[in-house]
């Protein structure tokens, strides 16, 4: 019988097929596991929360944890922070650029315009290549206008892209780590993604 209120930091989620999901480790546990035995001397497990088709899922479960700041396993949270370092911005040229996903389009567009302008001899130096009566100039996260030739516009454009691609590289390596019980811990998956360049 369930006696204490629920504390989403210390509960226990349990699955049709046995798995049992400890918020406090933000992991799964065995039933034999000294905190859940301990646990259940005063409440019972809910039920494992179920998707839209009626499965027991590890993103159902998300679902559920993500209001509290808690994930559902490590592989799954490297997910969510290499997609918020994706569109929490890059530098280029040294100063911050927004990089959300229309930020992101907005910077493929304008690269690919560049290089035709390129193809059709827009050199550098020229900040009107895009417009003759205006210079071509993008805002940067401080809200400045920074000018850019199509050369650069271009390069801008494979610093974004390789700045995405290097988090979706460096995640995929840290999941590695993950199942090979290197990385045990959301502090090691954050110092692993902020070191990517």
């Amino acid at each position: 019988m369930q006696r204490n209120p629920f504390n989403p930091f210390d509960w226990y989620w349990l699955s049709d097929d046995g798995r049992l999901f400890s918020s406090a480790a933000q992991a799964l546990v065995a039933e034999s596991h000294p905190a859940y035995v301990a646990w259940t001397a005063e409440n019972r497990p809910t039920p494992w929360p179920r998707d839209q088709t009626g499965s027991q899922t590890i993103a159902a479960l998300q679902d559920v944890l993500t209001p509290y700041g808690l994930f559902a396993d490590l592989s799954l949270y490297t997910t969510i922070k290499r997609d918020e370092l994706i569109d929490a911005g890059f530098t280029f040229g040294g100063v911050v650029y927004q990089s959300r996903p229309t930020d992101r389009e907005n910077i493929i567009g304008a690269a690919l315009m560049a290089s035709m302008a390129v193809a059709g001899g827009a050199q550098p130096g020229n900040y009107r290549w895009a417009d003759p009566d205006a210079d071509f100039e993008w805002i940067a996260l401080d809200n400045t206008k920074v000018k850019m030739d199509a050369p650069t516009v271009i390069a801008f454009g494979r610093a974004q892209a390789a700045r995405k691609q290097a988090l979706i590289f460096a995640a995929r390596t840290i999941k590695d780590q993950v199942a090979a019980g290197a990385i045990t811990t959301t502090a090691a998956i954050d110092a692993a993604l902020a070191a990517t360049p």
